[in-house]
């Protein structure tokens, strides 16, 4: 009998890819996102879709993105959107699972952002939290409430502390996929000018196609546990429109400026230590940085230069 998932935040860059690769796994896979019926903020509503789908994996990936590059909203509509997404509905599929289906597994996506900044060693699980934002703040808040769920209700609970991951399904509002379409115009003949808050900028990027693969791979462990999802590797800005721009046998000095002032918060650099993981689960980064940026620029129609593949 094929396994049942329930994705929520199925139609996002994660849910997307996780919903392919379970489906060709043979899973029933049923998708919740802003559009459905369902509310997460309705405890009743999240009960009987439990008690409908019976799942035995849940995987909690809804969240509410704030870009570094974007003009800060309201603080107080901030917390309040941040608060909703990452901890009252989590809390209300936890409750749900553990009065309609106690046996379900549940997966929260956790962020880089509990961290406020990196360290030589690389953030792992040990690392101390100290989130700077209302999106870090409330994702521990979660991860807080998925160990208690897990320690005092039993059920079978993990969180995944996700570092920066990209692929073809990233939304456009993110500055890697503002810089994908940027060099995608350049190659049709446009003049894209945008501008970039700072190229020295350096993250921890991975594809989200194997971040997926170790969502899977906990909810299928023999112990639930909290695992650092990473590459462990450091990559600017700069690499990233550099190689966008020359896969397609541009420049992106020819097409892009820096303008500081249009950074609301400043990029520390926080780069993954994914050891526990690799050894507990067997996971590893399969996607490397150049082939996650060819993917997405294949997939919306570019023609990568002979030269660069």
């Amino acid at each position: 009998m094929a396994k049942a998932a329930l994705v929520i935040g199925s139609r996002g860059q994660d849910g997307q890819l996780l919903g392919g690769y379970l489906s060709g796994k043979s899973y029933s896979v049923t998708g919740l996102h802003r559009q459905s019926p369902v509310s997460l903020l309705d405890f009743e509503e999240v009960r009987r879709l439990i008690r409908s789908v019976l799942p035995d994996e849940i995987y909690y990936l809804a969240a509410y993105h704030h870009s570094s590059e974007e003009a800060m909203p309201d603080h107080s509509l901030l917390w309040r959107k941040s608060r909703e997404i990452h901890i009252d509905g989590l809390a209300h599929v936890l409750d749900a699972v553990v009065l309609e289906k106690p046996t379900a597994r549940v997966f929260y996506a956790s962020s880089s952002l509990i961290f406020s900044q990196g360290n030589e060693e690389g953030l792992s699980e040990d690392s101390p939290p100290d989130p700077s934002t209302a999106y870090g703040l409330s994702k521990l808040m979660g991860m807080q409430m998925i160990e208690y769920f897990r320690k005092h209700k039993g059920v079978f609970a993990g969180a995944g502390i996700l570092f920066n991951h990209e692929s073809e399904f990233r939304s456009e509002h993110f500055l890697s996929m503002k810089l994908v379409r940027a060099a995608l115009k350049a190659q049709k003949g446009e003049s894209p000018r945008i501008k970039i808050g700072d190229p020295t900028a350096r993250v921890d990027w991975g594809y989200a196609g194997d971040y997926v693969k170790a969502m899977h791979l906990m909810l299928t462990a023999d112990q639930p546990d909290d695992f650092v999802i990473a590459t462990g590797q450091l990559r600017s800005v700069e690499d990233l429109a550099g190689t966008a721009f020359t896969k397609l046998g541009l420049d992106w000095r020819d097409f892009i400026s820096v303008d500081t002032s249009l950074l609301s918060r400043r990029f520390l650099p926080r780069r993954g230590n994914p050891r526990k993981i690799a050894e507990t689960l067997g996971w590893k980064p399969e996607t490397g940085f150049e082939q996650m940026i060819e993917k997405m620029l294949s997939f919306h129609g570019g023609r990568i230069d002979p030269r660069e593949k």
